[in-house]
């Protein structure tokens, strides 16, 4: 009975205490030991906590599977695990997140508390180092190598908080810089907190925006390089809140992202897009409507028929429309995307690769996509200003459309000897602020009345 009872009270602790994937320990327990270390030394401990989150992990759940993303969860916590020095404690927080907690111990007992914290700020550096350079090595699993990538964000007790319990999420919010500035490393700083608060306050107004529709969409012409004749528009999405505030949509979008919202928020682009299509068809304005497509939109066949069904169901034909996607999210779950840009392109939507030139597309998967445009990416047009080494990469891409059938639209076009340099190179179509940035539909009427009267 003794041993019985002894053994449900281990299994209480481990349930209570450990990671069941990887039987570290878990958030809980490294509170505890923390809040531990408080007690036993009558103030507070020098310690650093790292945060630790895989990039892109899930990316390895949707091509191998959850059972293989575990795999690799768990070697790679045998392969921190040997990085750690005597004393250091590694815990899981959960998904792919890791916690180490790192006590300094020094051997002069003497030893100033800035002298502690310098001693501890260069060790916290040199444990993150040894842990990227851990993972360096790809993981073997299913017969192929996976490289995989990490951020780490550091903060320190007592230099940052004097409460265990805030010093992980501390850790937690300059590992979320990290990922955000794309570094490795970040240490945590009081603005973070701050930002964290402008962050969280953007979430609520974003919800408030949605039910109150303060988004709006403008439109930025799509013209003819040699004649200025606008042939289209591409609908750009803006949010005027209820004091007049602006918010850029560098700041919005990634917040529908994390929130999984992207997909409501499309629906709403493309059905206000599609009633000013209609509204614009009525009176003899035959442009073409380009819009932004994310990841989240181009899950396979059934993300475009649904695609399908709200242009259909707004009174617009697939032919008007140019459905735009990044380089970048055909990296996400290719299948699924290449997928779903087939059955569109079949229906008759004009399909166009945004950002061209960044450097993500494989030039043997861009010649097996169903592509009808290719939009060259601003930084290459500003380096015809004057800059005669950006023509041979401008060349090549109008070469390549060519060779493949498929037509250029120029982005981000500002002077008259851009604008020449590229109609000289072959490319016909441009869009920027030399003609125009994004107006509301109805300065577009005007500009296309003023351009039937001249």
């Amino acid at each position: 009975m003794q041993c019985e009872r002894e053994r449900q009270q281990q299994e209480i602790y481990k349930l209570a205490y450990r990671d069941p994937l990887t039987d570290l320990p878990n958030r809980r327990f490294l509170l505890h030991r923390l809040n531990q270390l408080v007690a036993s030394t009558g103030g507070l401990p020098q310690a650093a906590v790292l945060f630790l989150d895989f990039n892109d992990f899930k990316l390895v759940n949707d091509a191998l599977g959850h059972a293989a993303g575990d795999k690799i969860l768990r070697r790679a916590a045998r392969r921190i695990q040997h990085t750690l020095r005597d004393g250091d404690l590694l815990g899981r927080q959960g998904g792919d997140e890791f916690i180490v907690v790192m006590i300094d111990n020094p051997r002069d007992a003497q030893a100033c508390e800035e002298d502690g914290m310098r001693r501890l700020v260069v060790g916290a550096e040199a444990l993150a180092g040894r842990i990227v350079k851990a993972l360096e090595q790809p993981f073997a699993i299913q017969g192929h190598r996976h490289h995989l990538s990490i951020s780490i964000g550091i903060s320190l007790l007592p230099c940052c908080t004097t409460v265990p319990e805030w010093v992980i999420d501390q850790a937690d919010m300059a590992m979320y810089q990290a990922k955000k500035q794309g570094h490795q490393l970040a240490f945590y700083s009081p603005g973070m907190e701050q930002q964290r608060l402008q962050r969280l306050s953007l979430e609520s107004r974003f919800y408030h925006a949605l039910e109150c529709e303060e988004f709006q969409l403008h439109y930025q012409p799509i013209w003819e390089i040699d004649s200025g004749r606008l042939v289209g528009v591409e609908a750009l999405l803006r949010w005027t809140d209820a004091v007049g505030n602006r918010i850029s949509p560098g700041e919005f979008i990634p917040i529908a992202e994390d929130l999984r919202l992207m997909g409501s928020l499309g629906d709403w682009v493309l059905k206000t897009a599609a009633r000013q299509l209609v509204d614009w068809r009525a009176r003899g304005i035959t442009l073409s409507m380009a819009v932004n497509l994310s990841v989240s939109q181009l899950q396979g066949r059934q993300a475009a028929e649904h695609i399908r069904d709200q242009v259909v169901a707004n009174g617009t034909q697939p032919e008007w429309w140019h459905l735009e996607l990044t380089e970048e999210t055909l990296m996400h779950e290719p299948e699924e995307v290449e997928e779903a840009m087939n059955v569109l392109s079949d229906w008759g939507f004009h399909l166009a690769l945004d950002d061209f030139g960044r450097g993500y597309s494989s030039l043997a998967r861009l010649q097996s996509m169903p592509l009808d445009i290719l939009k060259i990416d601003k930084l290459f047009v500003d380096r015809l200003d004057g800059d005669s080494a950006g023509e041979p990469i401008v060349q090549a891409i109008l070469d390549l459309a060519r060779h493949l059938s498929i037509h250029v639209v120029a982005e981000g076009i500002e002077t008259i000897a851009q604008r020449d340099r590229l109609w000289a190179l072959g490319c016909h179509w441009g869009q920027g602020f030399l003609v125009s940035g994004a107006r509301p539909a109805d300065e577009i009427e005007q500009m296309i009345e003023t351009e039937q009267t001249s």
